[in-house]
């Protein structure tokens, strides 16, 4: 028998041309959200709103969804049978479309004969806007895997980091102290993410989590003042960065008309924008040492400059981003002729309601196993090709990149 596992990273998902090579089914961001809303609506399918929010579900949401709707131009893939024929046509040799491939070629052969099974670790949506017709670098948004990365190991670096993002928001309320405290974390926080898109999903789950609760303080404030939900958790993280809470105020106070904010202050909500749990990690980076500084950006956890290595920390305050990962993995730059659109696809409710969730980029990370089994030459055929092949890391899907975790014959 021959096993063959694909770790992949980042992989986007949607699809938004008819068919390979074909017209794009829409050339704005209106014309994609007015794909949502097909004439006589949306019929519904069966799942609510909190199920298609979990990681790892959102795919066979849009795939019930599509199936329910054929005239929804929004599209995923029903089944990843051609993403499997492309790796191993890849694996195997120069191939870089499948079109290009005879029916005779070993990677049509060897899948025909064997079965894969797709597993996805972590599913989260980003929204990115269209770039241009021309090919331009992805300078944000990027996509990639770093392999025997420091951060994405049971490592202590890396638990020193995230730890704490293992807890519920709330539960971070009540233990804010002990993740700002410049000392080790308690034992109890041990969460790490295992890939850049297990931490963006486990961020993007607390930030999702902070706008509900926002929301509904807001809206229970309507007929009287309203305080922040984390107004404690701001607090703390305003002592840790004074310059970026008074600067981020400023802007909350020039945004309104004079005489209408005297009252605006962190307990008012001037910090609500904040990602709380992005804004934790900048923290416990602001607080390390001179020496643990020194020791992180020797082991290429942090850049020279303090920031996350392979991710953007700039615009607002705990807004960490993938940023130009491929880089890492193949020592080029990614490049893109166009960017995919940002849309809310609708959740249809047991009352008929449409509630909307963010899946304007499904990106994935998971793997791929494929076996071959009571077939000896072309197990033999298929592993003497890729070992000749010898192919590095490698673009899998839309601008996601992957690479050979294991080929073994048994």
């Amino acid at each position: 028998m021959l096993e063959l596992i694909i770790r992949f990273e980042s992989s986007w998902t949607n699809s938004f041309y008819a068919e390979p090579g074909g017209l794009p089914l829409f050339t704005s961001g209106s014309g994609l959200s007015g794909s949502l809303k097909p004439k006589g609506g949306l019929k519904s399918v069966a799942f609510d709103r909190e199920v298609a929010l979990k990681s790892g579900s959102r795919l066979a949401y849009l795939q019930a969804l599509q199936a329910a709707n054929p005239e929804l131009l929004y599209r995923v893939p029903v089944s990843f049978d051609r993403a499997v024929q492309g790796v191993l046509a890849r694996l195997v040799g120069e191939v870089r479309r499948l079109s290009d491939v005879e029916d005779s070629h070993l990677a049509f052969r060897a899948f025909h004969s064997g079965d894969c099974d797709i597993h996805i670790d972590h599913e989260h949506s980003q929204t990115t806007k269209l770039a241009t017709y021309e090919i331009n670098d992805i300078q944000t948004g990027g996509v990639g895997l770093i392999t025997n990365d420091i951060l994405y190991s049971k490592s202590e670096v890396s638990r020193s980091l995230f730890g704490h993002l293992g807890q519920s928001l709330m539960d971070l309320e009540f233990s804010i102290g002990d993740v700002l405290n410049p000392g080790p974390l308690p034992a109890a926080m041990s969460w790490w993410p295992v890939s850049p898109a297990a931490l963006i999903d486990r961020i993007n789950a607390l930030d999702e989590e902070q706008s509900e609760v926002i929301r509904k303080a807001k809206k229970a404030a309507s007929k009287g003042p309203y305080v922040s939900p984390y107004s404690s958790v701001f607090q703390a993280l305003a002592l840790v960065m004074p310059g970026d809470a008074d600067a981020t105020v400023a802007k909350q106070l020039d945004r309104h008309k004079q005489g209408k904010s005297a009252g605006l202050s962190i307990e008012t909500g001037a910090l609500d924008g904040w990602s709380i749990a992005g804004a934790t990690v900048v923290a416990r980076i602001k607080q390390l040492t001179e020496e643990e500084r020194a020791s992180f950006i020797a082991l290429a956890a942090l850049t020279k400059l303090g920031g996350l290595a392979g991710m953007a920390m700039s615009g607002g305050v705990g807004n960490i981003t993938p940023k130009d990962l491929f880089n890492f993995a193949s020592g080029a730059r990614a490049e893109s002729g166009r960017m995919p659109y940002g849309v809310d696809v609708p959740v249809m409710q047991t009352n008929g309601r449409a509630q909307f969730v963010p899946s304007g980029v499904l990106k994935k990370t998971g793997t791929i196993t494929f076996k071959l089994q009571d077939v000896p030459e072309l197990e033999q055929e298929l592993h003497n090709a890729i070992e000749a092949a010898s192919v590095g890391p490698f673009h899998f899907g839309k601008k996601g990149v992957a690479y050979v975790q294991s080929l073994e014959r048994y």
